[in-house]
């Protein structure tokens, strides 16, 4: 009954955002703020394979990588969250070879890193790490779920063959609140 409700209420949370404007053109800190609080909601759809978690206890590791625009807030705003009854832990990266080196359950790639992108998927590819973005061209790129501002709200774009590639399966319950597309 708890996995059940905490979906349900990520996808009431989910839906809820979906109708609210972003702030995204005027203040990006409050944008990155709302982002920031759909990371661990973000995994409440994702199902990883048994490898990838394998202790019961584990914690699941949401990852940054490059330059954070969320900054030590994120960490305090997680500190307290479970996801299906493993606690959160904020991961700092500098390249994806520190990400392939420690473990990583859920990777936000930082705008910083745009120029890399394309080499970091590469990188990751068929590994169990849900990625994340808000990038141009982030899911066609290979990438998973990007944010993308659609008439001023924020909205998901995701890919799901990179997902199933990487043995992640998403929620059709997210999946119908999101823009889908395919990788090149």
């Amino acid at each position: 009954m708890g996995l059940r409700r905490w979906l349900f209420a990520g996808a009431w949370l989910i839906l809820t955002a979906l109708s609210t404007t972003s702030s995204c053109a005027q203040e990006p800190l409050l944008d990155y703020q709302a982002k920031g609080e759909y990371l661990p909601k973000l995994a409440l759809f994702a199902d990883w394979p048994k490898s990838a978690l394998p202790k019961d206890k584990a914690p699941l590791v949401i990852g940054i990588l490059g330059n954070d625009p969320f900054g030590p807030g994120l960490d305090a705003a997680l500190a307290s969250q479970h996801v299906g009854g493993r606690s959160l832990r904020i991961q700092r990266f500098q390249s994806a070879a520190d990400v392939l080196d420690g473990t990583c359950h859920l990777l936000f790639i930082c705008m910083s890193e745009k120029e890399k992108v394309a080499d970091i998927l590469q990188a990751l590819r068929g590994r169990p790490i849900l990625t994340v973005a808000d990038q141009n061209r982030f899911c066609l790129r290979g990438g998973m779920i990007n944010f993308i501002n659609d008439s001023g709200k924020l909205r998901f774009e995701v890919n799901v063959d990179a997902a199933a590639a990487s043995g992640i399966t998403l929620s059709a319950k997210f999946l119908q609140v999101a823009r889908i597309t395919a990788s090149r």
